[in-house]
């Protein structure tokens, strides 16, 4: 690896080991220097496929040779040939030299210089008859002779023959473990640690994880070297038993002896830990019998109350608590563990939605126009779900309340009952909601319902309220006013602290003549009390039961800070900062000129300190020190830095610990508006050197630009168990909210309701761990987050995971405010229409082996089309698409009747029925209409009607020309607009009931075309405004095409220009500024292109040529396009 840099050693595998078509390749364990194994096909007999398996089928060989780069000598230690034509993958077997394994979609092969053995794992790898298909459950053929029957009889029956000829030829000395019936193609195979030595144990443990996501235990045996027929599992030198399922995976990687990486193309990536389980239970299994084996089922449904490992893992109903559903659901196994047993669980996974397979433009608020959002269908089989999109905060308002003028909000507790445990104390309810004003304070009391109690309570009203909470265990309320401190037991008034009396006790002046020395800031932290006086004094009131009737709760702490701008407190549970297990409280305060201080309570003893933190440095360091350099262009760093003194001053302040993570959040608000958010990093608390606080950039937009202010005051808001949510709210002419969850820092926009001026946590009875906050308008909205809601990704989101099945496609209609998705799942097998007769023999055997394969499998995928509710996203009603019927494309259009001359809002699905290259490809449009159906049986109190949908007209698409699967939906002009192969075909719509005809006239058709366009090749996606049509060909470039319909001229589809390029084009768009139109293209590579159509521009060729303009490469493959 140093060499590499002096410029390596170059190896050409052809030349020296005469190897061409490599598959993979690795290093064998055991050699003083690096041997290296490749695996490739042959270039005499292969490459081949199975189409020419009777010529050619053993063509993979391994060759392993030894580099030396010093000698530049290469000598070949192993050579095996004949191995069978799908071998997929080498990997070394660790504890024996120069041994190796490879995986074939039938064979695992364990193989050295001197030996070869391997095992078959499904029925495939022996020669006969591997599954029974069930011919009586097919339909009988139909409309052909007795020769055409037996044809399709004799085909159905031999569609899972293996013929002697197409087996390879290690099927001779293969261990039978074909009753588990595993499928290996793009099987990903790992070596596990947790067992010990490879070579102490005398056996090998590895994980192989499938691509249809189970995971399965496999054992090799060192030392054994089986013969065919030693067939009983626990016997040979494999051993196999299913442990467990996850997605797709990708790849799959150790890290140390007990963890592995599964990573997964669909984003649900996981950390994996494994550990071995012991039960007595294996004793009376006998000997050998450790490790079962057990068919391997993708979606087998569990049994009613067990904890399978496959039957839940497509429901993910609820993300509310993603760890334990993923543990529960995907690894737990409800076989008993036996000896030596090898346990799963989930430690960590990366928070990814996986593949965005489409999505569509939403309004997420119908009372305002620009609350957009994007539904996406997301993921794939066990994890598809739906997700709404949003870059604002999505919530649920309960209840609003009109109350002008609130400022400040807060809620506090109750005395806890007494005998209450510690789960009922933590899920206790608030019990007042104090709400202030500019000059008083006001009460409302939480139970069922909001009620003002304000004349019952004694709290101080004729002031505003600064700050409020509960001390000691939740028995105290304690108000915080300019002129004091109230401490109260309930509606009793139990201690009055006024700011004169603190004034005398702490000596305190007034910094002008005629000016009172009042309270400015507080913060509670039982049992503490820390107050900020409007001169820049910072003290401590400790709280105590008292003792008696006149006892005091609150005293002074008797030690001050002066010159103090801002404060925050939190408890230090983990010992942060390398302070002592009795400082479980610290206080972070900034004075006038910025300087950071971490303060223990109730000693106010420094433990961290730095410079200013007004500048927004990377860093901050303790001891005064700051970063010497700003690594990155952070979004909330400042364009132009500011020399200290410049009049920028810490207002806001405040600090929080994630529970989960034990992260410590420090929040700092500038003069100028500026909002950072740092977040401690180091040795931990081992240290106070060794820690330091790092900035996490945000959003530059929700930030004030220089020069401007906020008419409503910005303060920061503790967030915390807000439906397992925290973070902080920044209130403001421009809200916004930051959730901090594992290490990121999420930031969304509050804007929704304009400018906030209070906001505060709320639980009760009907809003269980809430939010209340009031807008400058003045009203008190009481919201909840909903129980799918995740901040864990750059947009705010709602994911709903879809039971059973795989979201393909989305659109969205306006007016019901539902989404209509194109969904895929596994249903019964339904009998396929009989083949006619006086058809080609091969394709008449294809025809029915395609049915004879899906027979056998007792299931088949069905697509269905589904109406989904935004708000909950239930199903609301579904339609299945006939058997064998493909959905390709759904979209949301709007179709004038011809006949009434209205326009309905319809959604038009394009499917294909696909049977193979031997029969043209058949498609159907299918228009269905949203309308509101009733609900039977509906319960007293309960909605009578929902949204559910008709079929209105349906077309078929067969023969030629015009014929096939209708691949792009859409509408232009009130025509519907469809896609097939090369076609672009419009149609008018002549309503569910066409008018009669006269007799001996054709009858009128529900959809009659009306224009037409012939692309190049392919048209695959669509884009139109007004009464122009773009056209993207998935091979042939852009067409750029305009609709006439005047009354002087006959109605054609025109084509206006086109990309002379022609590069693929997968997805296209327009661009509208104003007045200018510019088109949008990406291609198959992910170059994202910009054209201009400019029939001025010489170079246009008078308009009929494309202008490109810029190109942009994205690195990644495009799934959809959205204005």
């Amino acid at each position: 690896a140093n060499r590499l840099g002096q410029g390596g050693h170059v190896l050409s595998l052809l030349e020296t080991c005469k190897v061409s078509f490599v598959r993979d390749m690795c290093f064998l364990f055991g050699y003083n220097e690096p041997v290296l194994c490749l695996l490739h096909e042959s270039a005499k007999g292969g490459p081949t496929w199975p189409g020419r398996l009777r010529d050619a089928r053993d063509t993979c060989g391994v060759k392993a040779f030894s580099i030396n780069t010093v000698h530049k000598r290469f000598p070949k230690l192993l050579e095996k040939r004949d191995l069978p034509y799908d071998a997929s993958a080498v990997h070394g077997v660790p504890g024996v030299v120069g041994r190796c394994i490879v995986l074939c979609r039938d064979y695992i092969v364990v193989l050295d210089h001197r030996t070869t053995h391997a095992v078959a794992v499904n029925m495939y790898a022996f020669t006969g008859f591997a599954q029974d298909v069930p011919v009586e459950k097919m339909p009988e053929p139909k409309g052909g002779d007795f020769h055409h029957t037996n044809m399709v009889q004799t085909a159905r029956k031999n569609a899972f023959l293996v013929i002697p000829e197409v087996v390879p030829e290690i099927h001779k000395i293969a261990q039978n473990e074909s009753a588990m019936n595993l499928d290996l193609t793009q099987c990903r195979l790992t070596w596990l640690g947790c067992f010990g030595e490879a070579a102490a144990s005398g056996w090998a443990d590895a994980l192989l994880s499938l691509r249809n996501g189970q995971l399965v235990h496999m054992r090799v045996k060192l030392d054994a070297v089986p013969l065919r027929g030693v067939a009983a599992s626990g016997t040979g030198a494999f051993k196999f038993r299913v442990c467990g399922s996850t997605s797709i995976p990708a790849c799959v990687s150790p890290m140390g002896s007990a963890l592995v990486f599964v990573g997964s193309t669909l984003g649900d990536s996981i950390l994996v830990r494994c550990r071995v389980t012991c039960s007595s239970s294996s004793a009376a299994k006998g000997p050998g019998s450790d490790l079962e084996t057990q068919n391997l089922l993708e979606d087998a449904e569990p049994d009613e109350g067990s904890e399978s490992a496959g039957g839940a893992a497509g429901a993910g109903a609820k993300p509310a608590d993603d760890e334990t559903m993923l543990e529960e659901a995907l690894f737990a196994s409800k076989e008993k563990k036996a000896l030596d047993t090898l346990a799963l669980t989930v430690s960590d996974r990366l928070a990814n939605f996986g593949s965005i397979l489409d999505m569509v433009n939403i309004q997420i608020d119908p009372q305002r126009k620009e609350d957009q959002g994007i539904a996406a269908c997301v993921g794939h089989g066990k994890h598809s779900a739906i997700a709404v999109l949003s870059q604002n905060l999505m919530y649920d308002k309960l209840l609003q309340v009109d109350l002008p003028n609130i400022t400040f909000l807060k809620t506090v507790y109750l005395q806890t009952e007494a005998g209450a445990t510690a789960a009922e104390a933590a899920d206790s309810h608030h019990a007042y909601l104090i709400l202030s004003t500019a000059v008083s304070t006001m009460v409302l009391e939480t139970k069922e319902e909001l009620e003002l109690v304000t004349d019952k309570m004694n709290f101080v009203t004729d002031a505003p309220t600064l700050c409020a909470g509960n001390i000691l265990s939740n028995s105290k309320i304690v108000q915080v006013y300019g002129g004091g401190v109230r401490v109260m037991s309930g509606a009793q008034v139990l201690q009055n602290i006024s700011a004169e009396e603190m004034c005398a006790e702490l000596k305190l002046t007034a910094p002008e003549v005629g000016e009172a020395v009042r309270i400015k800031a507080a913060c509670i932290c039982d049992p503490f009390v820390v107050l900020l006086m409007s001169e820049g004094t910072l003290f401590m009131l400790s709280g105590e039961e008292p003792q008696g009737p006149q006892g005091k709760v609150l005293s002074f702490g008797g030690k001050v800070r002066r010159n103090v701008a801002a404060v925050s407190t939190m408890r230090n549970d983990c010992a942060f900062f390398g302070t002592a297990e009795a400082d479980l409280h610290l206080a972070f305060a900034c004075d006038a000129a910025g300087t950071l201080e971490v303060l223990t309570l109730p000693d106010f003893s420094t433990v961290f300190q730095t410079g200013t933190v007004c500048q927004g440095h990377t860093k901050l360091v303790h001891r005064g020190g700051l970063a010497t350099s700003d690594e990155g262009t952070g979004a909330a760093k400042r364009e132009e830095k500011e020399s200290p003194g410049s009049g920028e001053s810490v207002v806001e302040i405040d600090c929080q610990v994630d529970k989960v993570t034990s992260d410590v959040w420090l929040s700092f608000m500038i003069s100028d508006g500026f909002f950072y958010i740092y977040k401690l990093e180091g040795t931990g608390p081992a240290a106070t050197s060794g820690c330091y606080f790092r900035r996490r950039d945000i959003m530059n937009e929700f930030l004030l630009k220089a020069g401007t202010s906020s008419s409503v005051p910005r303060k920061i808001v503790r967030i915390e168990n807000v439906n397992s949510h925290s973070g902080y709210f920044v209130t403001g002419d421009k809200p916004f909210v930051v959730f901090l969850s594992k290490g990121q820092a999420r930031i969304y926009s509050a804007l929704r309701d304009g400018p906030i001026t209070s906001f505060t946590p709320f639980h009760n009875v009907n809003c269980r761990r809430g939010f209340v906050f009031s807008t400058q308008t003045g009203v008190l909205n009481v919201c909840n987050l909903s129980q799918n809601l995740s901040t864990t990704y750059s947009w705010c989101a709602k994911v709903s995971h879809f039971v059973g099945g795989t979201v393909h496609k989305v659109a969205y209609s306006q007016e019901a405010r539902v989404l209509a998705a194109l969904v895929s799942k596994k249903v019964p097998y339904r009998p396929r229409k009989p083949e006619e007769g006086g058809g080609d023999a091969h394709a008449t055997n294809v025809y029915a082996a395609q049915e004879a394969a899906i027979a056998c499998q007792g299931v088949e995928e069905a697509y269905e089309v589904h109406l989904v509710s935004l708000d909950t996203f239930e199903s609301l009603w579904s339609h299945t698409l006939g058997s064998g019927e493909v959905g390709l494309s759904i979209s949301a259009v709007y179709i004038k009747n011809e006949v009434d001359q209205s326009v309905s809002s319809l959604v038009a699905v394009g499917t294909a029925v696909p049977r193979g290259e031997d029969y043209p490809c058949r498609g159907h449009v299918h228009l269905f209409k949203i309308e509101k159906q009733d609900i039977p049986n509906a319960e007293v109190g309960q909605p009578s009607v929902k949204w559910g949908a008709a079929l209105v007209t349906s077309k078929d698409f067969r023969g030629a020309p015009g014929g096939g699967g209708v691949n792009v939906v859409s509408c232009l002009d009130g025509c519907l607009l469809a896609g097939i192969g090369m076609k672009i075909l419009m149609f008018k719509w002549n309503g569910q009931h066409p008018p009669p005809t006269p007799p001996g006239y054709p009858d009128i058709p529900q959809l009659e075309q009306c224009g037409f366009f012939d692309s190049t090749l392919f048209a695959g996606s669509f884009a139109t405004v007004k009464k122009f049509v773009l056209c993207g060909d998935r091979m042939k470039g852009i067409h750029f095409l305009r609709w006439l319909d005047s009354t002087n001229q006959n109605k054609v589809l025109q084509q206006l220009s086109h990309d002379y390029q022609k590069p693929p084009i997968h997805h296209v768009q327009f661009l509208i500024d104003g007045s200018t139109l510019t088109i949008m293209a990406v291609d198959m590579h992910g170059n994202l292109r910009i054209y201009a159509f400019d029939p001025a521009d010489p170079l246009s060729l008078k308009g009929k040529r494309l202008l490109g303009r810029a190109i942009f490469h994205l690195g990644a493959k495009v799934s959809r396009v959205l204005r």
